[in-house]
C-alpha cells in the first residue's frame, strides 16, 4: 500500500484515524465511552445511596423515640410538681399553673 502515489506516513495516519473513530453498534457502548462508568460503578453508587438512606431513616426513628420518652418524662414531672404545689398551698398552685401555661 505504500507505493509511489501515496505520501510517506499517509497509511499510518489513516490507520490511526480508523482506530480512534470506529462506529459503535449499540447506544450503551456510546454512553460508556462518554461517561467511562461501568455497571458495577453505577450499582455501587446506588447501593451506597440506599444504605445512606437507611441509616438516616434509622437515625430519625431513634430521635423520634428519644423525643417521645423525654416528653413523657416531662409530663410526669409536671404532674408531680402540680401535686407538690397543691400540697403546699393555693399560692404555689397558682404560680405553677401560671408558669406551665403556654403564651
Amino acid at each position: 500500500m505504500n507505493d509511489e502515489s501515496t505520501p510517506k506516513g499517509a497509511h499510518e495516519s489513516a490507520t490511526t484515524a480508523l482506530m480512534l473513530a470506529q462506529p459503535t453498534d449499540s447506544p450503551r457502548e456510546a454512553r460508556r465511552a462518554e461517561t467511562a462508568l461501568t455497571f458495577e460503578d453505577r450499582h455501587a453508587a446506588f447501593v451506597a445511596g440506599y444504605e445512606s438512606g437507611l441509616s438516616e431513616r434509622i437515625d430519625i426513628e431513634i430521635e423520634d423515640q428519644i423525643q417521645i420518652r423525654i416528653h413523657d418524662r416531662v409530663r410526669a414531672s409536671l404532674g408531680l410538681v402540680k401535686q407538690y404545689a397543691a400540697a403546699k398551698g393555693p399560692a404555689w398552685a397558682a404560680m405553677i399553673a401560671e408558669c406551665g401555661e403556654p403564651e
